[in-house]
């Protein structure tokens, strides 16, 4: 099994887990994004993730659906666009962290995304499930030679299969895959950790954990059992 390798960590059997506290889509000023990363720092993860985006370039102008507490039926193009986080306050954040001496990436959903984190020299991709089936995306990560990580709620093992071939293709062993079930958030006995196991024999490469089930427990089992 290939080994991830971010600075002078090793991600893998035989290492201790990598934890990524994810903050994206919970502030939106710059202060509010400093507290945020220095209460993951005193939790004392590896690293800190956000979401890099711009709502016009994925979502459609005519959708509209219901969530909770945003006042019934609404155009999702509305919702995700106050979910932005401002490209200066990113910058800031990418700087903040590396004065705390933290692991700091994105989840970037375009092209145009990943071109500005290479600018603020981004060292980690993350890839959301929703954009798993983004092939020209991931095609357009691979090139970078990068460790990636990509979760894969909704998706079937063919899909998975598909952007593994692509990172091969590019020659990029940077690659890790997050068993994830896409529910925000879901009960435990849905999380089925047994496929981490599955996905192991399956792709022979680091696989993890996406959880959003509440409490650590889920988490914890998932370390566990690899």
């Amino acid at each position: 099994m290939n080994l991830l390798k971010i600075n002078k960590l090793r991600i893998g059997d035989g290492n201790p887990v990598f934890i990524i506290a994810e903050i994206g889509g919970n502030f939106s000023t710059f202060e509010q994004g400093k507290k945020l990363v220095d209460s993951a720092v005193s939790c004392g993860v590896n690293a800190v993730k956000i979401q890099t985006f711009k709502a016009e370039n994925y979502v459609s102008k005519f959708a509209t659906f219901t969530m909770p507490n945003v006042g019934g039926k609404k155009k999702q193009l509305e919702i995700i666009k106050k979910l932005e986080l401002d490209y200066e306050i990113q910058k800031k954040m990418f700087q903040y962290c590396k004065k705390k001496k933290i692991i700091f990436f994105s989840t970037p959903s375009h092209k145009t995304d990943v071109d500005f984190l290479e600018e603020v020299n981004n060292e980690i991709y993350k890839i959301g499930s929703d954009d798993l089936t983004n092939l020209p995306l991931m095609e357009y990560i691979a090139k970078l030679q990068k460790p990636t990580i990509i979760s894969t709620g909704m998706s079937n093992f063919k899909e998975v299969n598909d952007v593994v071939k692509i990172f091969r293709r590019a020659k990029n062993d940077q690659l890790s895959i997050l068993h994830c079930v896409s529910m925000y958030p879901h009960d435990p006995k849905y999380a089925n950790l047994n496929t981490i196991q599955m996905m192991k024999k399956k792709f022979n490469l680091p696989i993890g954990w996406s959880d959003h089930t509440l409490g650590i427990e889920t988490s914890i089992a998932a370390a566990t059992i690899g």
